[in-house]
């Protein structure tokens, strides 16, 4: 994921960042110029909660369907196109832009 790539989706922040490990999580493809639809299907997600100990077995699901093995595969290809992931620095980044501070408010 190229920096360009990072700053496509959001021109202010729409997620809330929390760090709840007991959080059922739903998962969305990193690469998705918005981070609003699940793999499960569910619409209009409203946080980002990177300490996730618990997925939902419904997106978990969906990965496995799109693409078998990926979920148990030691080496993290995308289900979506089969690329690998990106890094966690990158995702931080993206996590980061989709959490942080509204850019388009005024002064």
């Amino acid at each position: 994921m190229s920096a360009e790539r990072l700053n496509t989706g959001t021109a202010r922040a729409e997620l809330r960042l929390v760090s709840d490990a007991e959080l059922i999580t739903h998962l969305v493809c990193c690469r998705d110029v918005s981070w609003q639809r699940t793999f499960c299907g569910l619409s209009g997600a409203d946080s980002v909660n990177p300490a996730a100990e618990v997925l939902c077995t419904m997106c978990l699901d969906a990965m496995e369907a799109m693409s078998p093995g990926c979920v148990s595969a030691p080496v993290k290809l995308c289900p979506v196109d089969d690329r690998s992931c990106p890094d966690h620095h990158e995702i931080d980044l993206r996590t980061a832009a989709e959490t942080g501070p509204a850019t388009d408010r005024p002064n």
